[in-house]
């Protein structure tokens, strides 16, 4: 098993954000230069991440260290984790289909 992955490690852990309204603000504490659009971009994504993405639901990312795209089964909810690297915190658990697509 694996996990997808985003950025944005400054934040906390966000299983708790229930409205996006909540993690607007939070985004805006954390990243008090992001302009509006950029924040409602990025608040927008994050929130797909934590309370879009379903069990059962496939996922596609593009893989950072090689032409290629993963392709996986997303198998559990949002986690907040810090025993995988330094880099990376917020992770949804995933069974990959297709690691060279």
């Amino acid at each position: 098993m694996g996990v997808a992955v985003i950025g944005w490690n400054e934040l906390p852990v966000l299983s708790s954000i229930q409205t996006r309204k909540q993690l607007k603000e939070l985004f805006n504490k954390v990243y008090p230069k992001a302009t509006e659009n950029e924040a409602a971009n990025k608040v927008g994504q994050i929130w797909a991440f934590i309370h879009r993405i379903q069990k059962g639901d496939l996922v596609a990312l593009p893989l950072k260290y090689r032409s290629a795209i993963a392709i996986g089964k997303v198998v559990g909810t949002y986690q907040y984790r810090t025993d995988i690297a330094a880099n990376i915190r917020h992770t949804i658990p995933v069974e990959w289909i297709r690691t060279d697509f």
